[in-house]
């Protein structure tokens, strides 16, 4: 009996360790995140002043592991905010990637879920969560993140953008999209540029649940973002940012809905670790009504490296005026606080 017993264990011994994977010996595990908390005074014209301390967070993990010329690389991670209600000590956990990228020294291809937008360039001693900018090629009308298959060309610095969705949520927001795209960066001397073009349509299945011929059913997406930054020294740039981009819902009749946003940033390191970034914008929106909408920010942040934090201060200001709504506002937020990034 006990030679019997001794012969199955070796046996499945054997199968077990003949059908285990093989991973390559080139493998490398991370954790990544960040970790912020601040204080903020938030003044909102003709309204309220209010001051409160906040917090946020971001964790995530990530494998890669080498195999010839070529790398698999498997990253994912999740939002962490804090909530805002005062009353709650719960966290609101959100998925942001889940993505698998192939890549060797020519291109890297992407699918998953993935943000893979914007070419805003400046803004680089703005670590807080309150430097803010128009965040040009990042305004895709659908949602931040998203599915995509990303194919990278890393010689010519050329990424080709596909976008397959389906939004389920509610009874009228039923609907399929795509999403084509190109983004090109490359630096070119003391010059840094990024270009991105991308379009999106989005259609209702007739035996859905969405509306059709409504909003959704039809609606057409178009962006070009452009930005361009320009290191005058080692510690010094400047940079300017650009978009322009349309909307035109699926309803009959439907005017399209058109957005134009510059800006420009200033920054200057102080010294090895320090620095302010100064930036300012303008934007308008046509929407087919009498009057253009139009919007404002100005922006100033000083950051600090300590060990592993950045120690930030901001200031940002923001008016908002549309004669058509009756809209005037402006905001004014004074904030201070820490960021770890891992």
């Amino acid at each position: 009996m006990l030679k019997r017993m001794l012969k199955n264990y070796l046996i499945v011994a054997t199968a077990c360790s003949v059908s285990a994977p093989v991973i390559a010996a080139d493998v490398a595990a991370t954790v990544n995140g960040r970790v912020r908390t601040w204080v903020e005074q938030v003044a909102v014209k003709d309204s309220t002043s209010t001051m409160q301390m906040k917090a946020d967070g971001r964790f995530g993990a990530s494998l890669s592991a080498t195999s010839g010329a070529w790398t698999v690389t498997a990253f994912q991670n999740m939002d962490l905010d804090s909530d805002t209600d005062a009353t709650s000590d719960a966290v609101n956990p959100t998925i942001l990637e889940q993505k698998i990228t192939l890549e060797n020294e020519s291109v890297a291809i992407t699918l998953g879920h993935s943000a893979p937008y914007g070419v805003s360039k400046g803004m680089a001693y703005g670590v807080g969560p309150i430097y803010s900018g128009w965040w040009v090629g990042e305004t895709l009308q659908t949602t931040d993140v998203a599915d995509h298959l990303l194919v990278g060309l890393k010689d010519v610095g050329l990424t080709v953008i596909l976008g397959l969705n389906n939004y389920d949520s509610g009874t009228t927001n039923v609907r399929n999209e795509t999403v084509t795209g190109l983004q090109y960066g490359n630096t070119f001397g003391a010059v840094d540029l990024g270009v991105q073009y991308i379009s999106s349509s989005s259609k209702v299945d007739s035996v859905g649940v969405g509306t059709v011929d409504g909003a959704y059913d039809g609606q057409k997406f178009s962006a070009l973002a452009l930005g361009v930054g320009y290191a005058i020294s080692d510690k010094m740039g400047v940079a300017f940012n650009y978009e322009s981009n349309s909307k035109t819902d699926g309803t009959a009749g439907a005017e399209a809905d058109k957005n134009t946003m510059m800006e420009l940033w200033f920054d200057l390191g102080l010294s090895d670790a320090s620095g302010v970034s100064i930036g300012a914008g303008t934007a308008t929106n046509d929407n087919g009504t009498a009057n253009k909408g139009a919007k404002t920010h100005t922006n100033l942040t000083y950051s600090n490296k300590v060990g592993i934090a950045d120690l930030w201060a901001s200031y940002l200001a923001t008016t908002e005026k549309d004669d058509d709504t009756a809209t005037d506002t402006g905001t004014t937020t004074v904030a201070a606080g820490m960021r770890v990034e891992f």
